[in-house]
C-alpha cells in the first residue's frame, strides 16, 4: 500500500510561543502570529513559526473575523 504525502518534519518541533514547549502541530508564517498571540513570540527572525494545538486554535479564534473577510475579498 502506497503511503499518504504528509508532511512529517514537526514531530519534533516545540511551539513557538514564549512559556510553551509543546508539540507542534501547525507552522504559519511569523508575520501573521505577531499581534496575534497573548503570550509572545519566542523568536521573530524566522520566517515561519510552529505552533502547538492549543495556540493554534488561540490563533484561529482572535482571527476569525479577518480570515472571513479576506475570503471574501471584502474590505474593511
Amino acid at each position: 500500500m502506497p503511503e499518504l504525502h504528509h508532511k512529517t518534519g514537526l514531530s519534533d518541533e516545540v511551539c513557538g510561543v514564549k512559556g510553551c514547549s509543546n508539540k507542534a502541530v501547525r507552522s504559519l508564517p511569523t508575520d501573521r502570529l505577531e499581534g496575534n498571540i497573548d503570550a509572545g513570540l519566542k523568536s521573530t527572525d524566522s520566517r515561519r513559526t510552529h505552533l502547538c494545538k492549543e495556540h493554534y486554535r488561540e490563533y484561529k479564534k482572535k482571527t476569525k473575523d479577518e480570515r472571513l473577510t479576506d475570503s471574501l475579498g471584502w474590505s474593511r
